[in-house]
């Protein structure tokens, strides 16, 4: 398939994932809402929106350079394996560390950013998702470097749906609220993270290594 091609399928799949997944949250939302208080439905947006806000800060924005980079080193599969290992390595100890600060300093953390809601469980839960979210941001731009449009719209849709019977089974089955939200979120994540390690190994494209290069 020539570049162009490949680049008009994937555009199309991002968007066709993309309008599903919408279209599928917005058909829930009365279900969501019936089961969630408007409080502990913003206090889910509100840390949705942190959790958005820390993938930026504690990423550097090096996973997105994987995209811009991957094509110059594709051609040595070792020095792609080292600098995508550098990568993974260096965001999962500053998203650590960025979590180890929060807790630390939560009550200071709580005040700035969230007027009124309690760090535990909430805030708490979600300095637990960061790290394991923000991998899951790496994995899904070294997918959109290799250009597979195919395998990361289906990997994006499974734990789309996977998120929602977490969600279906904390919320409405466990009664948890907010909490069994943040805490679906947080467990489907962590399940991810096993995927993108097996990923990585059976395509060769990670190496525990810190390349100051």
């Amino acid at each position: 398939m020539s570049t162009k091609k490949r680049v008009l399928e994937n555009s199309f799949l991002y968007t066709f994932s993309s309008i599903i997944m919408r279209a599928t949250s917005f058909l829930l939302l009365p279900l969501y809402t019936n089961f969630l208080t408007p409080e502990e439905y913003g206090i889910v947006n509100l840390i949705d929106t942190f959790l958005e806000m820390s993938i930026l800060i504690v990423s550097f924005s090096l996973s997105s350079g994987i995209i811009r980079f991957y094509v110059d080193l594709k051609e040595n599969r070792e020095e792609l394996r080292r600098y995508i290992g550098t990568v993974i390595n260096f965001i999962t100890i500053s998203s650590i560390f960025f979590s180890l600060i929060g807790l630390i300093f939560n009550q200071t953390l709580a005040n700035i950013f969230f007027d009124n809601i309690s760090f535990y469980p909430y805030i708490f839960i979600a300095l637990i998702t960061i790290t394991f979210l923000t991998l899951h941001k790496v994995h899904g731009d070294i997918m959109q470097a290799k250009q597979q449009g195919r395998k990361l719209t289906i990997v994006n849709l499974i734990v789309f749906f996977n998120l929602i019977i977490m969600n279906i089974f904390f919320i409405i089955i466990l009664n948890l609220g907010a909490v069994g939200m943040l805490l679906a979120q947080m467990f489907v994540y962590i399940g991810y993270l096993f995927y993108m390690i097996y990923d990585l190994k059976k395509n060769r494209l990670y190496i525990c290594v810190f390349d100051t290069k």
